[in-house]
């Protein structure tokens, strides 16, 4: 029975910016997007030699600084744009943060993990509205503690990066 391998983030980054699957050890690439959901910055690392891997298993980082507009948390749940119920509830029950920037460093490039917070990944907003009094503030908090925000953040930044470049919007 024949899986289909799952690829990379990297993999589909540059297969969608159409760079060679083969690029110089040395080599970098550098490219903005402007996507539905914000504007960001992608650097594409140099290979790097994994301990222990066979020869041509070489990694690529990938390092995104970017900025969104906004994104609203509630009940562990992080997205772009409010849902209905939030909307028709005025946003009761929401943290909305705004005017946010974002530094995430993948050091393997397949999308899955961040860089610790020693690597300076991160996640900074301006302004943060709480709709959701004392529930919103524990919420919020145990979500950076615990790395989810930044994990679902990158997740998402994923999604609206691939998104524009299946449509070459903005590229």
């Amino acid at each position: 029975m024949n899986r289909l391998r799952k690829t990379s983030f990297l993999e589909q980054l540059m297969e969608k910016i159409k760079l060679p699957r083969q690029l110089g050890p040395h080599e970098i690439h550098v490219c903005n997007v402007r996507a539905k959901y914000g504007s960001y910055q992608i650097i594409i690392g140099p290979a790097e030699k994994q301990v222990g891997a066979p020869k041509g298993t070489e990694k690529r980082s990938i390092e995104i600084n970017g900025a969104l507009p906004h994104m609203y948390v509630s009940e562990h749940r992080i997205r772009l744009t409010p849902s209905k119920e939030q909307i028709e509830g005025h946003l009761k029950g929401c943290v909305v943060l705004q005017d946010l920037t974002v530094h995430l460093k993948d050091p393997m490039g397949d999308g899955k993990q961040i860089a610790p917070k020693e690597a300076r990944s991160g996640i900074y907003c301006k302004e943060k509205i709480n709709m959701a009094g004392e529930a919103g503030t524990k919420e919020l908090e145990a979500m950076e503690k615990d790395g989810t925000l930044i994990r679902k953040t990158y997740q998402i930044i994923q999604k609206d990066i691939l998104n524009t470049l299946r449509g070459n919007r903005n590229f």
